[in-house]
């Protein structure tokens, strides 16, 4: 089993890390290899910069390991392999930086009809931050009245993505708004879903 020290950056005035930075972060321990089968599930927030990511092709080896706040399950060019993200106690040395992050200049060169969602121009954003605060939206205007915060949960990709154009998002099922289902497009050819959670605040 590898382990790797990791540290996040938080974006804007949010107190936790980002569901895709640490989706990012997981994606970089097979950069360039080719990923399929993709399962992300956030568990809980991650509310300090470091944290410990593990990886490894056996699955009980995971076992040992007590409360992840985030899991993934892949395939690495054919290989399953498994990973989990542990966040590491805050220390006073720790210091939280920031960068700026605007969802803004997503939702603005979208389209929102009925359950659908179109991304009409190029994300500045990398895919999962791009899908996600596109499935956002389409929440909030779906249910602009139901009182809670949206939270993306888990991801499901046949493939990796790195697509930032081309995007589109489908509304499918909502189970009782603790988790809801959409279906990922990438140039009229679905790729997977994706999960949010309604929390309330």
């Amino acid at each position: 089993m590898d382990v790797k020290p990791v540290s996040f950056k938080f974006k804007g005035g949010r107190d936790y890390v980002q569901g895709p930075d640490l989706f990012n972060e997981m994606m970089k321990v097979f950069a360039d290899k080719k990923l399929s089968n993709i399962r992300f599930t956030a568990h809980d927030f991650i509310r300090v910069p470091k944290g410990l990511l593990y990886s490894t092709i056996s699955k009980e080896e995971l076992s040992e390991i007590r409360n992840p706040e985030t899991r993934c399950e892949l395939n690495v060019e054919g290989v399953r392999c498994w990973l989990v993200l542990v966040s590491t106690p805050a220390l006073s040395a720790d210091v939280i930086t920031r960068e700026d992050y605007s969802e803004g200049k997503v939702i603005s060169q979208c389209k929102v009809a009925q359950e659908r969602i179109v991304l009409n121009g190029h994300s500045p954003y990398t895919f999962i931050e791009t899908i996600v605060s596109m499935n956002k939206c389409l929440l909030q205007n779906m249910f602009p009245d139901k009182p809670g915060k949206w939270i993306f949960t888990r991801v499901d990709l046949v493939k990796f993505s790195a697509a930032t154009a081309g995007l589109s998002l489908e509304f499918k099922h909502n189970m009782n708004f603790r988790l809801t289902k959409s279906t990922i497009m990438v140039d009229g050819e679905k790729v997977g879903d994706l999960y949010f959670s309604l929390v309330q605040s």
